[in-house]
């Protein structure tokens, strides 16, 4: 897990929506917090075969649910990079709860107050729980993390 060049990256990216967005100095973590949350539940809607209990299940998408959880780890890392987090201070590791619900209990819980950095680096934790229940390495997460980057960055480039 290379989260020092997950957050170069994530850091160039931020430079340059808050730049092109005229937003250099202005505090965005409540925004950040409030983006990760709907992050969150965009990637509860996709593995809605685990809570729906009134639905038929359905096949889940693993490429959508595998773009979900880049959608979260990018406002995870802007969130860190904004509050001073070194990817170096801490250990990390999966944090896995009972089942699928409880973790992403935990993870809800956790993104009201990873703005704190003792939480952040738990909040990281349970993510890489929830990847893990869901079936994806960390390779696979950060391969598909750089591809979203790049779109993203793409995307700024044309005004989005």
């Amino acid at each position: 897990m290379n989260l020092d060049r997950m957050f170069e990256i994530q850091g160039y990216l931020d430079r340059r929506i808050r730049y092109s967005r005229r937003l250099m100095g202005e505090n965005l973590i409540s925004k950040k917090v409030l983006a990760l949350q709907v992050e969150i539940a965009e990637l509860a809607q996709e593995v809605g075969d685990a809570w729906k209990y009134w639905k038929t299940p359905r096949p889940r998408n693993r490429e959508r649910v595998l773009e979900e959880l880049v959608d979260v780890l990018h406002f995870l890392l802007s969130i860190g990079l904004d509050i001073g987090i070194d990817p170096n201070e801490r250990p990390i590791y999966a944090f896995k709860r009972m089942d699928l619900i409880d973790q992403f209990d935990a993870m809800f819980d956790m993104a009201r107050i990873c703005y704190i950095p003792e939480q952040w680096h738990w909040t990281l934790c349970v993510y890489l729980g929830l990847c893990d229940m869901l079936g994806f390495d960390w390779d696979k997460i950060e391969a598909a993390y750089i591809a979203k980057n790049d779109l993203n960055l793409s995307r700024q480039e044309q005004g989005y």
